[in-house]
């Protein structure tokens, strides 16, 4: 509180006062923090149009405001806590890639629900693209039944023609953090289980018969 007396005092001898918060002009501090570095900073965000002042506290009103009670603000709602409490509207999509025998890569791509683990599609293709990502979507969610929610990573493969495909569904995209697979633990258990069976049953590692592995799960 040393600023705002020494803003009130300022006043008192008839200057003009101007209180800038750190973050407005720290922006605006060229190189290492110094007084003569921080001083220009503060008079660089004061020209500023868009700056925030802040209002100078009374003396009487600096102990008041000690004792007011804060508002608070709700508490945000966690990605587990969003899970739970949205698990009947939520779809989970994921792309995966599968080797063949051939040294081929191959694939894959799931949409499951999140109400009862069910698995909507699974299906695999040599080149995963945006269009042919959307149109899987409508072909298995529809117009009508699609869900309130969609999680996804962050893959290069669900472009811009994707994106407009879900909100023309009214779908809410809900893409997962970085580096953060936990976010979209049903798709990802999932899909390990897929990745264990490629393993073990050799025989449906080639692009022809790799329904032999993906039709138990369908």
């Amino acid at each position: 509180m040393a600023s705002h007396h020494v803003a009130r005092e300022l006043v008192a001898l008839g200057h003009e006062v101007k209180q800038v918060p750190p973050a407005y002009s720290k922006p605006f501090r060229q190189g290492h923090k110094n007084d003569f570095r921080d001083a220009h900073a503060v008079a660089e965000a004061v020209e500023r149009s868009s700056t925030r002042c802040v209002p100078i506290i009374a003396p009487h009103g600096r102990s008041i405001h000690k004792y007011m009670a804060r508002r608070r603000k709700p508490p945000s709602q966690g990605w587990r806590t969003f899970l739970r409490n949205h698990a009947d509207g939520i779809a989970a999509m994921d792309l995966f890639v599968v080797p063949t025998i051939s040294f081929r890569l191959l694939s894959g791509l799931l949409i499951l629900r999140h109400d009862r683990r069910r698995l909507l599609l699974l299906e695999t293709t040599t080149h995963p693209t945006a269009e042919w990502i959307a149109r899987q979507l409508t072909e298995v969610c529809g117009w009508d039944e699609a869900p309130r929610y969609l999680i996804r990573d962050r893959d290069r493969s669900y472009g811009e023609v994707f994106v407009r495909r879900v909100r023309a569904m009214g779908i809410r995209d809900r893409p997962t953090s970085l580096r953060s697979p936990w976010q979209n633990g049903y798709a990802e258990r999932l899909i390990g289980s897929i990745r264990g069976e490629c393993i073990t049953n050799m025989r449906g590692l080639t692009c022809d018969r790799h329904r032999l592995i993906f039709k138990p799960y369908v």
